[in-house]
């Protein structure tokens, strides 16, 4: 589901590959009206960086690909219902690959 969604590459780039998710998510927000209502906070050399709001597809996406970050609240199974029905309402709208970001 992940890769579906996201549709990004590995990149050996961390920085990179953060810009790009973080473009992802505002188009998220701006494109699909998905509010940005949840906080992370991400890990940077060891040490937690201040909090940003994120989409809750977002959130659900970096907690399950970063478990190390125990930082950020878990998220419920409620929540994990209703990101998986966003993400399969926008799928279903079109190939998530071919968005312009």
């Amino acid at each position: 589901m992940s890769f579906m969604v996201f549709c990004k590459q590995e990149r050996r780039n961390e920085n990179h590959k953060y810009e790009k998710e973080n473009e992802f998510d505002k188009w998220l927000k701006n494109k699909l009206d998905i509010k940005q209502d949840k906080q992370w906070k991400r890990i940077k050399n060891g040490e937690a960086q201040p909090p940003y709001n994120v989409t809750l597809p977002t959130f659900i996406r970096n907690s399950i690909h970063h478990p190390e970050n125990t930082e950020n609240d878990k998220y419920s199974d409620k929540e994990l219902r209703e990101s998986i029905q966003t993400m399969i309402d926008f799928i279903k709208r079109g190939s998530p690959c071919n968005i312009q970001l």
